[in-house]
Order: C-alpha cells, then structure tokens, then sequence
C-alpha cells in the first residue's frame, strides 16, 4: 500500500511538473496566416499618412490553442527587388495569446501595430517604409538568430517554383534590424528550402486576392472584413477539470524481457474527445506490448486543455539461460546419472519430462536410471515468474559386454568430466594408450581405474585439440577386444 501511495503521488508530482512547464509561453509557434495584397491602390503594406487608402495586412497567427507564444526579438521581413529589402524586430515582450492574430498594417481600425526599431530607425513609419511590389513578394519570419520560423512568396510566373532562384527580386536578404541584440545573418528566399521554410503561392495576388495559410483550419476571410479568434475553438478555459490517471488492471511492468508491458490511461472532465500524444509518437488510450522504458503522454481534450503524465515500465526478471549436467551421456544399463541444472537464475519450480526413469520429476537433481535412450527436458519457472527449458539425450547401452570409450572429455579442474577412462561394468585387464597428432605418446595405462587427465608425461596440460587413442581390453567373459579412436579435449 505504502508502494502505491509513493507512486500515486509521484504520478502527481510529475504531472504538476510538466503541466508548469507546458504553461511557458512556447517560442516560434507564429506562422504567416494570411497576406492581403491590393496593388491597384498602391504598394506600401504601411502608409503611416494614410491608412484608409490602402487594404494590405500581414496576419500572423499563434497556432496554439492554450500557449502564449513570445516573438520578442523575432524578425519580419520583406524582399521585393535586389534594391529593397528591408525589416524589422517585434519589441522586447511582444506577445501573441493562444489562438491570437498580430495583424500589421492596412485600413483596419486598431490593427496597426506600432513595430520599434525598423533596421535601426526608431519607429515603422520610418524612412524607409515597409513595401511590397505590384508582382513578385515574399514575407518572412526569423527568430532572433537569424533562422527561417516561416515563409510565403507569390511570383509573377505562375507553376514555375523556381523562378525566385533566379530572379534579382529574390535574391537579396532583408537588411539587418539592430535591436535586441545582433542577428548573425538573414536568409534570402533563394536559399530557403521550398516546401518546408518557403510555401509557393504560384501567380502574383491580385487586386482583393488573399494568400491564405490555413493553419487553423476555419478558411479564409473577405479582404474587407476584420478576423476574429471566434472562427476557432477559444483557448483552454481557465479551471479545467481535465484529469488523467492510471488504470492498475491496465497497467502492467514488462516480465523477462518479453516486451509485455502495459500502460492504461482514464481521463475524465475536459471536453471530449480526446487526443493521446505519447513520446514515442504513439495515440493509443491503452498500450501494450511494451518493453521497459520511460513512457510520458500528454492528453489533449476538444478545448485544447491538456495533462501529461509519465510512466515508467520496468522489467521484472531476466529470461532463463539453463543447462543440464551432463548435456550428453552414455551409460549401461541399470547404472545411474546424476542430472543437475546449471543456471543463475533463482529456480522456484522445475519440471522434467518424461519422467520415466527419474527418481523425481519435480526436483532439481534427479537421479536418471532409463532402460533405454532417452531425452529429457526440464522446464523453469524462477522466482520472478520467467520459463525457460533444456534438454540431455542419456544413451543406454544394453549389452553389459560393451566397452565404452566417449568422444570428449573436458580437464578444467570443474570434476565434471575431467578424466578420459574406458569404460565397461565387466572389464578385467586394459592396455590404454593415447598419442598426439604427431604420434608422440601422451598417456599410458594398464590400470583400469586409472584415466587419461589431459596432461603429458612431464605433467603438463596439452592443448585442446583431438587425440588417438588405441587400448587392448580383457573383459570377465574371457573375451579380448582391440579398441582406437579419436577424443577431443575441451577446455
């Protein structure tokens, strides 16, 4: 319980974390809306001495529905011919709110947004006012480094998306404003990357002719009229009760690496429906078939109000890497063989199968007897719940006059396996030899007790390889046999 409590509140705590941090007004969530254009009037976007006589405006608008986006210092600027380039930065705390319009310029009561040093002047209806020409134009909008936030250019060749490479009304960068700091550099529209930075509207605007840029989606508005943030959903009302918890039937760690973990979400308040945006680019209510991982969602409701919470799936166990001692075995039968399981993980149950044969079938080290070949496999559940399995083949000799010898043998000091014998429950007198690959002579014996160690004759440990070996056995039947071979000995 007192888990559950520690992670409840932890729940909390990272929620309230990021929901501050979702509360930062975000920076570069400005895009260009919409330009209006009527050139039959004139060509200035700002005519200070007039502003009933022209219809020009630039909107810019915050894309988002609950953040407030700071363009302090961002740059605005324009191109029209290699000779005039020009633009300006935003003043220090000028703000958009969520779904907000900064429009600049035209015959719109209130619109005129008074815009401070304009490439070094101290006002906008500077000397140089901001102009756009009767054909070709483009707008754009920087950060304060210098970087492209957003772009939209018309030319007079309509369907030729790179006709602004070319022309010298393209060419040029906006000149450099000197408030706020000093911005490195401008891009022209010939070094933009169309399509990402840059959209193409095709033919030069019109008289009364808008480019629109719909980002919000509500369409465009008549030249003449005033837009208004009630073409789209309001911000996020302040006091939401929009709240995203855990579901614990839902939600589960991954086990033994089997990416089976889950995450199960229940939203209430807030407007439906709802929106799911995970970090890894997921929008599912309920996840599964998770590894383990740091998992943060942020839900969105119809108002644009949002919660983030993060989950953290953990493993639980690793999969069982398990062997059998011996892993191959020949015996005679009615002898026996100690089977014993060799692995790290902490064992809670085994299984053997068959279980003819074996002195129990649900401990750990059984004593095998088989009357005939057999394979055996045990399963593995260790303490964390991961399965895992391995299998021995016992073959069984049933003639009890055979003579055994087997085909490695392994001196490493772990007394399993370490001493090559031949091996017979009726041998009475031996003659065993073993050489090298060169025929120099390794080991000898007439001892039947006495097995080959893996060293030479000086005592010292012979490299891993395949050796000869050649024994004359006498067995209690008054039978003689002649054995030779090949062993390998493993290290």
């Amino acid at each position: 319980m007192n888990d559950l409590m520690t992670k409840s509140v932890t729940y909390i705590l990272i929620a309230t974390i990021l929901l501050n941090v979702l509360s930062v007004p975000l920076q570069a969530q400005i895009t260009i809306n919409e330009v209006m254009v009527q050139p039959s009037t004139g060509n200035s976007l700002v005519d200070c001495g007039n502003t009933s006589g022209h219809n020009e405006w630039i909107e810019l608008f915050n894309v988002s529905k609950c953040d407030t986006a700071d363009i302090s210092c961002f740059v605005l600027g324009s191109s029209t011919s290699a000779s005039n380039s020009s633009s300006f930065m935003f003043p220090q705390g000028t703000k958009v709110p969520p779904l907000g319009r900064l429009l600049i310029g035209g015959n719109i009561a209130g619109a005129d947004f008074n815009l401070n040093d304009y490439c070094g002047t101290s006002n906008l209806c500077g000397s140089s006012p901001f102009t756009m020409a009767d054909g070709d134009g483009w707008v754009g909008i920087y950060d304060n480094n210098g970087d492209v936030v957003e772009a939209v250019f018309w030319t007079s060749a309509p369907g030729q998306p790179t006709a602004y490479q070319t022309g010298a009304a393209f060419a040029t960068a906006p000149c450099f404003p000197t408030a706020c700091g000093t911005v490195s550099a401008l891009t022209a529209p010939k070094d933009m990357v169309l399509g990402i930075e840059l959209s193409y509207a095709g033919a030069a605007p019109g008289v009364d002719q808008v480019v629109f840029r719909g980002i919000d989606g509500s369409g465009s508005w008549l030249t003449n009229g005033t837009p208004s943030p009630n073409d789209c959903n309001g911000p996020c009302p302040t006091g939401s009760d929009l709240a995203v918890t855990l579901v614990d039937s839902l939600t589960a760690n991954e086990t033994c690496l089997l990416s089976n973990g889950s995450i199960g979400l229940e939203v209430t308040g807030g407007q439906g429906p709802y929106d799911f945006r995970w970090n890894d680019d997921d929008n599912d209510q309920v996840r599964t078939e998770l590894p383990a991982g740091v998992y943060t969602v942020t839900v969105i409701d119809d108002q644009g109000c949002r919660v983030a919470l993060t989950d953290t799936v953990e493993n639980i166990g690793q999969p069982i890497d398990a062997t059998i001692d011996p892993q191959e075995e020949t015996i005679f039968i009615g002898d026996d063989l100690d089977l014993d399981i060799i692995t790290t993980n902490i064992i809670d149950s085994v299984r053997w199968t068959p279980p003819t044969g074996l002195t129990c079938y649900t401990c750990e080290s059984p004593v095998a007897r088989p009357n005939e070949t057999t394979i055996y496999t045990v399963q593995i559940t260790d303490i964390d719940g991961c399965v895992g399995s391995a299998t021995t083949e016992i073959k069984v000799l049933k003639d009890q006059y055979s003579v055994f010898v087997p085909t490695a043998f392994t001196p490493n000091g772990d007394n399993l396996n370490d001493v090559l014998f031949i091996r017979s429950p009726k041998l009475e007198n031996l003659s065993f030899r073993v050489f090298d690959r060169w025929g120099q002579e390794m080991f000898y014996t007439n001892d039947p007790t006495v097995g080959w160690d893996g060293k030479n004759k000086q005592g010292v440990a012979a490299d891993a390889g395949v050796y000869v070996y050649y024994a004359e056995v006498d067995l209690l039947n008054g039978t003689s046999r002649t054995l030779k071979g090949n062993v390998t000995l493993l290290r």
